[in-house]
This record gives structure tokens, C-alpha cells and sequence, in this order.
């Protein structure tokens, strides 16, 4: 009994109780949103996961049974921890104010950077939409001058309130992400920040991992998953939920904001749903049926 009920109902029963916990604790600011993100972000791809393969955790081939669950562990595992090390990169190596003309940052090198650059708009008048652009220069004595550039933006849009009223709310976005290859003795300045920001920049420096690994683990997970699950006989289900799950990642790292909030875990499900479920879709009805035409 105790098994059927692993296998039925207390996988997705816990799964949906942890995001609801999630959720409501970030928003009644017990913890904040890169908490709940992280604990969301985990809680759903191990539903998707277990969903997808429960038919293989549950086999009564060992071998299969064995296979599958590896897989999945390491699968999971690869993509939480790109997730939770992008999230929670770690202490800043370098942090600072910019102002235009004045001021410098230091950043330790050589290596790859995740440089966060955060701004305020000034006070306007009225409602119009703004972009704010601000452009920092990374300079070292080995090489040319670096260019690091952006846009804020700070618009309005209409949100409903209620069955029938509507009130105008401000959106602003101003912090963005770069991701920099720094030299030994690399010094950071402010050259332009346009006139709707307000002159002083604020900036931290992390250690990053290069994007190609994502990249490559992804592609491996996918390959991998298309061969196993043409030998246990599936049905594509198990690659669609590999693909959904690591684009569903690869879009909140890729877009999602410097501070991590559950609205760009929104928009990167949404998105890594919408590329990774056809594309898994397209190539479970290719690909397996080409190899069968290959090895006739």
C-alpha cells in the first residue's frame, strides 16, 4: 500500500504542498523571493521529473528501475545547482559606487565576471515611458578597454483592480547583469550615464561560471535522454519533461533579473515551456524513427 501511494499521489501531493509553502512565506516576508524561487524552481522540476519517469522508477526491470532513477538524480542535481549557484553566486569579489568622472572599482582577475549594475531614475513629471542608458569601461594594462553597456526602463501600464476598475502602475527595471572576461588589475569607471538616472551607479562583482557549461550539460542531458528512453520503449514523455526542465532554467539564468524575483520564474517557465516542449515533441517523432530507418 505504502508504495502505491508513493507512486500515485504523495510525490505530487508534497511537491504541490512545498510550492504553496514557498509562496506564501515569501509573500508574507518571511524569507525572500531567491528563497522561494530556489525552493519553487526544485519543487516543480521534481514533479515534472518524477511524472515523466514514474512508469520506469516503478519498473520491475532493475536494470531500468536503476538507470532511470541515476539519471534522474544526476539530471535534477546538474540543474538545481546551476540554478541555486546563479542565485546565490556567493559573496561579491569587488563592490562599489560609480559616479560619472569620478570613482573606480578594482576587480580581481583574470577570469569571467558577473558584473550587477544598479541605478535609480530621477524624479519626472507625468507618465511617459524612459530609458535610462549607462555605459562602465573595464580597463587593464594587457589589453584593450572593455565596453560594458545597458538600459534601464522605467514605463507604465495599465493593471486591473478589481472586476471593473483599472489603476495605472509604474514598472521599473534597473538593475542589469554582464558577464565580463577580466584581466589582472582591471579597474571599472562610469564613462556615461544618461540624464533620466541619477549620476551614481551601483555596482558588485561576482565570480561566474562561463554559460557554455549550461549549455553543454543540456545538450548531453538531452541527447542521453532521447537514447535512454528509445530503449526503455517510452513514449517522449521523459524528453519533453528533460527539455522543458532545462529551458525552464536556461531562460531565467539567460533574462530572469539580478535579484531574483518569482515573476521572472513566471516568464521562464512560460517561455521554457513553450520552446522546450515542441522542440522534445519534433524530435521524438524524428529522431528514433530515423535510427530504426538507419539500422533496417
Amino acid at each position: 500500500m505504502a508504495r502505491e501511494a508513493v507512486e500515485t499521489w504523495v510525490v505530487p501531493a508534497v511537491s504541490v504542498a512545498a510550492i504553496a509553502v514557498f509562496w506564501a512565506l515569501s509573500a508574507l516576508d518571511v524569507w525572500p523571493d531567491s528563497v522561494a524561487v530556489v525552493g519553487i524552481a526544485g519543487a516543480l522540476m521534481f514533479l515534472v521529473l518524477f511524472s515523466a519517469f514514474r512508469d520506469f522508477f516503478f519498473s520491475s526491470d532493475e536494470k531500468r528501475r536503476n538507470v532511470s532513477l541515476a539519471f534522474c538524480g544526476v539530471w535534477f542535481l546538474g540543474l538545481f545547482a546551476s540554478l541555486f549557484l546563479h542565485i546565490f553566486p556567493g559573496n561579491p569579489v569587488a563592490a562599489g559606487v560609480l559616479k560619472l568622472g569620478s570613482g573606480s572599482i578594482d576587480v580581481p582577475g583574470p577570469g569571467l565576471r558577473s558584473i550587477v549594475v544598479d541605478g535609480k531614475f530621477v524624479a519626472a513629471e507625468g507618465q511617459g515611458n524612459r530609458l535610462g542608458h549607462y555605459r562602465l569601461q573595464a580597463s587593464d594594462p594587457s589589453g584593450s578597454p572593455q565596453i560594458v553597456e545597458g538600459d534601464f526602463e522605467d514605463s507604465f501600464a495599465h493593471q486591473r483592480v478589481g472586476r471593473r476598475g483599472s489603476a495605472t502602475v509604474e514598472i521599473q527595471h534597473t538593475a542589469q547583469r554582464h558577464l565580463v572576461r577580466v584581466g589582472e588589475h582591471t579597474t571599472l569607471t562610469a564613462t556615461d550615464v544618461d540624464k533620466t538616472l541619477e549620476p551614481v551607479l551601483s555596482v558588485m562583482v561576482y565570480p561566474a561560471l562561463s554559460p557554455w557549461v549550461l549549455s553543454l550539460f543540456g545538450l548531453v542531458g538531452i541527447v542521453a535522454t532521447l537514447v535512454l528512453e528509445h530503449w526503455l520503449e517510452g513514449d517522449g514523455t521523459a524528453l519533453m519533461a528533460v527539455a522543458v526542465t532545462f529551458f525552464v532554467v536556461d531562460q531565467y539564468e539567460r533574462w530572469g533579473s539580478p535579484h531574483p524575483q518569482l515573476k521572472s520564474l513566471v516568464g521562464a517557465i512560460l517561455v521554457g515551456s513553450f520552446i522546450g516542449a515542441p522542440l522534445a515533441a519534433i524530435g521524438w517523432r524524428v529522431i528514433p524513427k530515423s535510427w530504426t530507418s538507419f539500422a533496417r
